[in-house]
C-alpha cells in the first residue's frame, strides 16, 4: 500500500490499468519489488516494457517515487512497523519487512534523499517522453529544431515531417527516351502517379506497384489509371504480369485486354491494333461489353480494325522484351561511360583544376586514392571506404558507411573563388551534417561542404575565428533530396565566387539557388590544406570523439576549381557524366 506525504492512503482509479497496459495492483507489485531489488529476469523485462509503451505508467512510476520517499523520510521513521521474528514470511511480507527495516535506519534517511533526487529525475524522463511524443504526434522532426552545431541559430532548417511516398508505379529504366507534351515527369527510378505518360521516342520500363511490368515503346500516349489498370491510347507496349498481378488491364481505344497471369504484346494506332501472347493467356474484350470475351493462348495473336477482328495461331514478335531492353541499356551505357572518359581525360588538362580524383584506377584493396591530376602530392588515402560499383559496370566509386570512412588530402595553395563539384549515390540522409568535404579545422579561409539531413546542400567559408569577429555566411539550397532519390547517382556543384559576392548551388547541371554574400562575409584568399572527402577531422587525442558526419552512399567522382565556373560550364560536366 501507498501513501501521501500525511501518511494516508493514495487513491488509484481502476480505470487506469487500461492504459497502463496491465492492472494496477501488478504494476505497484513490480515497483515494490524493483525498490528493494527483489526482481528476476522476467519480471525485470515485464516492468521496463510497461514503463517504456505506457505514458500512464510513467506519469503514475514518478508519483509512486516520489510518494516512496517522503514515506521513507516521514511517515515510516515516525510510526515503525514491527513483524515477529520468526514469523515464516511470505514473499510480501519479506518485501514488507525489507521495506520496513530501511526506513527505521538513520542510513535509509539519506537513501531517501538521494532517491528524491532521483524522482525529479524521474519526473524529467517522463515530461522528455511527453515531449517526444508531443513532437512526434505533431510530425516534427526534433533534430530540426535544436540543431546548432556552431552554425546560426536564427537560420533554421525546414521543420520535417515523418517522409511519404505517392504514386501506383516505378520508373526502373529508361532508354533514348525523349517526352512528349502533356506527360507527367518520367525519370529513372521514380514513382509515377496517375496520369498521362507520353513519349515522342525512346523506351521506358514501367513496373507497377502490383507486380505487372510493362516496356513502352515510343512514340506512346499512355493514361495509367491505377497500379493495375493502364489505358493505351497509341504506341507499343510489352507486358509481363506474374500470377501476384493477375487481372492486370489494358484499355485499349475500342478495345480490352484482362491478363490472366501471362506475358502479351499490344500494339495501337487509333482503332486499328495487334495483340500477341508469348506465355499464359489473356481476355480479349470487344467493343460490345456483354458480350463473352475470347480467350488467346500462348502463341495466338489478333488482329482488328474499326469494322473486324481475325485471330491467329502465329506471332510476329516484334515487341521489345526485358531481355532486349537490357541489351539496349547496355549499349546505351557504353556509349555514354566512353563519352565521360574522353571528357575525363581532357578535365585534367585544364588549368584552373586543383584536385579531381575520377575514381576509375582503384584496386579493391590499395588504401591509396591516385590523383588524376599528375601531381602525386595531391594522391589520398581511403580509410575505411569500401571499392564498389560506379555509374557503369565498369566504373570504380568508393563507399561510406561506417563513422569513421574517408578520403583523407592535403590540397595546399591559396585561391579566390571555388567549385566543388561530385558525382554521389546517397542511400539516406542519417545524420545531422552529412559530409561531401570538409577541411580538419575550420581556419580562416576554409570551405565547408555538405548536406544537411533536411535535403539541403549546405556551404560556408570561415571568415575569422577572432572573438566576436563573423564566422561565415552559411548558405543552403533549397530541398533537393527526398528518400525517393535513394540510390541514384546525382550530380551535385557549389560555386564560391568572391568576384560577384554569391555562392550558386547546382544538382544535376541545374541552379538550384544563388545567395548574394554579405560584404564583410567575402573571404578573398581561400585554402583548403588537410582535409577529408565524405567526413570530417580525425580525433586529435587518443579515444576522442568526434561529431559523425559520414556520407551514407557512394562517390565516384570528385573535384574542385581555382574558379567559380559558369552555368554553362557545370552543365557541361554533367551532360558529358551522366549515366
Amino acid at each position: 500500500m501507498k501513501y501521501d506525504s500525511q501518511g494516508n492512503e493514495s487513491t488509484l482509479r481502476n480505470d487506469d490499468s487500461q492504459s497502463i497496459g496491465l492492472s494496477l495492483e501488478r504494476l505497484q507489485e513490480l515497483l515494490n519489488a524493483s525498490e528493494v531489488g527483489m526482481l528476476d529476469e522476467a519480471e525485470t523485462e515485464e516492468l521496463q516494457t510497461t514503463l517504456a509503451e505506457s505514458k500512464s505508467a510513467q506519469e503514475y512510476y514518478a508519483q509512486w517515487q516520489i510518494q516512496s520517499f517522503l514515506l521513507a523520510d516521514s511517515y515510516f521513521e515516525a510510526q515503525p512497523l514491527s513483524l515477529p521474528p520468526q514469523e515464516e514470511e511470505s514473499n510480501a511480507a519479506a518485501l514488507n519487512r525489507k521495506v520496513d527495516h530501511v526506513s527505521a535506519t538513520r542510513s535509509s534517511r539519506w537513501l531517501a534523499y538521494l532517491a528524491i533526487a532521483g524522482a525529479v529525475l524521474t519526473v524529467c524522463l517522463s515530461s522528455r517522453l511527453l515531449y517526444l511524443e508531443f513532437w512526434k504526434a505533431n510530425g516534427i522532426n526534433e533534430t530540426s529544431a535544436i540543431k546548432t552545431d556552431g552554425f546560426d541559430s536564427n537560420k533554421q532548417n525546414p521543420i520535417s515531417k515523418e517522409e511519404k511516398s505517392s504514386g501506383i508505379a516505378l520508373v526502373t529504366r529508361v532508354v533514348n527516351m525523349q517526352l512528349a507534351e502533356g506527360s507527367q515527369r518520367v525519370l529513372r527510378g521514380e514513382a509515377l502517379s496517375p496520369g498521362v505518360v507520353a513519349l515522342d521516342s525512346g523506351i521506358a520500363q514501367i513496373e507497377f506497384y502490383c507486380g505487372a511490368t510493362v516496356v513502352v515503346e515510343g512514340p506512346a500516349r499512355l493514361e495509367l489509371v491505377s497500379d493495375k489498370v493502364v489505358r493505351c491510347e497509341r504506341g507499343k507496349i510489352r507486358a509481363q504480369v506474374p500470377p501476384a498481378a493477375r487481372g492486370f488491364e489494358v484499355f485499349l481505344n475500342n478495345r480490352r485486354i484482362v491478363d490472366l497471369g501471362t506475358e502479351f504484346g499490344v500494339e495501337v494506332n487509333g482503332e486499328i491494333g495487334t495483340l500477341e501472347v508469348f506465355d499464359g493467356e489473356v481476355e480479349l474484350h470487344g467493343k460490345d461489353q456483354n458480350a463473352p470475351p475470347k480467350t488467346l493462348l500462348a502463341g495466338n495473336s489478333a488482329q482488328w480494325n474499326a469494322d473486324a477482328i481475325t485471330f491467329e495461331e502465329q506471332l510476329k514478335d516484334s515487341f521489345l522484351d526485358i531481355d532486349g531492353l537490357q541489351e539496349r541499356e547496355q549499349q546505351r551505357n557504353n556509349a555514354n561511360f566512353r563519352r565521360w572518359q574522353e571528357h575525363s581525360q581532357k578535365l585534367r588538362t585544364y588549368p584552373d583544376l586543383i584536385a579531381y580524383y575520377a575514381m576509375d584506377d582503384i584496386a579493391e584493396w590499395n588504401r591509396k586514392l591516385p590523383s588524376s591530376i599528375d601531381n602525386s602530392e595531391l594522391d589520398g588515402a581511403i580509410v575505411g571506404a569500401k571499392v564498389r560499383r560506379g555509374r557503369w559496370q565498369s566504373k570504380k566509386a568508393l563507399e561510406f558507411k561506417h563513422p569513421g570512412d574517408r578520403i583523407r588530402v592535403d590540397i595546399p595553395g591559396e585561391f579566390s573563388s571555388l567549385t566543388f563539384c561530385c558525382w554521389v549515390k546517397i542511400d539516406s540522409l542519417d545524420r545531422w551534417y552529412n559530409s561531401l568535404f570538409l577541411t580538419d579545422n575550420y581556419q580562416q579561409g576554409e570551405p565547408h561542404w555538405q548536406i544537411l539531413d533536411t535535403g539541403q546542400l549546405f556551404f560556408s567559408v570561415r571568415v575569422s575565428r577572432k572573438r566576436g569577429g563573423p564566422k561565415h555566411q552559411e548558405v543552403l539550397s533549397p530541398v533537393f533530396w527526398t528518400p525517393s532519390m535513394s540510390g541514384k547517382w546525382i550530380h551535385l556543384a557549389t560555386t564560391y565566387d568572391t568576384t560577384r559576392k554569391e555562392t550558386t548551388h547546382y544538382l544535376n547541371g541545374r541552379e538550384l539557388s544563388r545567395e548574394a554574400l554579405q560584404p564583410e562575409k567575402v573571404v578573398s584568399q581561400t585554402r583548403i590544406g588537410l582535409a577529408s572527402i565524405g567526413n570530417w577531422t580525425s580525433p586529435t587525442k587518443p579515444d576522442e570523439e568526434f561529431a559523425i558526419r559520414n556520407l551514407n552512399g557512394r562517390m565516384d567522382e570528385f573535384m574542385i576549381f581555382s574558379k567559380a565556373l559558369s552555368s554553362e560550364e557545370i552543365l557541361e560536366l554533367f551532360e558529358n557524366g551522366k549515366p
